[in-house]
């Protein structure tokens, strides 16, 4: 029996959030597998593809999770048009990108990781364990991009491996909530 605090997305939604997990992870195992080979512009397509890829998704999932208070779903819309500018812009200024790629990828794993932690504070429909896992994702996101803003020598490729890592995870965590389709609410009694 279903109660009213159980919320069910519709199935295209659902399709979509596993889509999008599944990219996020693909690019990440590429981006592990392959960062020997691959050079520095190519690495930096593919993870601002993967950052406009989750920016696209927090637009989405702001506009039709309309059981979302108001001012989550800004914040939800805003960071998104955030990553998709920001991350974006690297397509058509790959040498200038290169240059700044420590701070905009620290930015982008901030505003991701801030995201999460909010959706995870201000969202009262998750489960515990949800929270949880949401909270730890969004922590980990945080914690990277302090790494990266007070190690701004590290080099690129270990950059990337630290940014395909965290893409994963997030990966992994937006298609889990494709495939259960609901998010996982608390036992009412």
């Amino acid at each position: 029996m279903r109660t009213s605090g159980d919320i069910i997305n519709p199935k295209w939604m659902r399709f979509f959030q596993i889509v999008v997990g599944i990219a996020c992870i693909g690019i990440s195992i590429y981006i592990l597998i392959g960062s020997k080979q691959l050079g520095a512009y190519s690495l930096i397509f593919l993870s601002s593809t993967a950052f406009v890829i989750l920016g696209i998704e927090r637009i989405v999932v702001g506009i039709k999770s309309t059981f979302l208070k108001r001012s989550s779903r800004l914040i939800s819309i805003g960071i998104g048009i955030g990553l998709v500018i920001y991350f974006g812009s690297a397509y058509f200024a790959p040498v200038f990108i290169s240059k700044l790629y420590v701070l905009m990828f620290g930015f982008g794993l901030l505003a991701t990781g801030a995201l999460r932690i909010i959706d995870s504070i201000k969202d009262n429909t998750y489960s515990k364990d949800s929270k949880i896992f949401i909270l730890i994702t969004g922590a980990l996101c945080v914690a990277v991009s302090i790494f990266i803003f007070s190690f701004p020598k590290i080099g690129l490729v270990l950059l990337m491996l630290i940014v395909a890592i965290v893409l994963l995870i997030n990966g992994l965590q937006i298609a889990y909530v494709g495939i259960t389709g609901k998010k996982i609410t608390h036992m009412r009694v």
